[in-house]
């Protein structure tokens, strides 16, 4: 373990050296203005997983007040859902590490260092944190008992993921 701790403080390291001599004047932040920061986009988390589960109305450059909370509402309500009916006594260990993940990658991008500005919650930065997401939905009964070979599992993901073809397609022909 010594060795990866090792590593990984010499990588860290790196990053912050690398990262002083890129911003010369970086941002005054001071560790409270960053807390609250977060704290005020953290409706944004709803609206987050909304656009993962229901990918309609993506917009170039959200901001919180031009994104609906509905569908994050409905996909927050289905988690739930599926988090009492499909889950095994002993994953909720798997599933706090996956929800951890989920946060810990998805809050920084909330700081804003000048609040005048409206905060932008763009969707790219949802690509590492939802394998925290992936990580709890994997840990659920609905997903450990998936067989490709039964045909409501094999028609059900090709419908899926036909509806995200053509929502894809309709995207990138605007």
């Amino acid at each position: 373990m010594w060795g990866i701790f090792t590593g990984w403080g010499f990588v860290g390291l790196l990053w912050f050296l690398l990262r002083h001599v890129a911003l010369k004047e970086p941002a005054a932040l001071t560790a409270p203005d960053a807390m609250w920061s977060v704290v005020k986009n953290l409706p944004a988390v709803i609206q987050f997983i909304g656009k993962i589960f229901f990918p309609f109305n993506l917009s170039v450059l959200p901001i919180m007040q031009d994104t609906t909370f509905v569908w994050g509402g409905l996909a927050v309500i289905g988690l739930g859902v599926i988090g009492v009916s499909w889950v095994r006594r002993e994953s909720w260990g798997r599933i706090l590490f996956g929800l951890v993940w989920f946060l810990a990658f998805l809050l920084p991008s909330f700081i804003r260092p000048n609040p005048a500005l409206a905060a932008d919650f763009i969707e790219h930065r949802v690509y590492v944190p939802l394998i925290g997401l992936f990580i709890i939905l994997a840990e659920t009964s609905l997903l450990r008992n998936f067989d490709w070979r039964k045909p409501v599992y094999l028609y059900g993901s090709l419908g899926v993921l036909g509806v995200f073809g053509v929502i894809n397609f309709g995207i990138t022909q605007l």
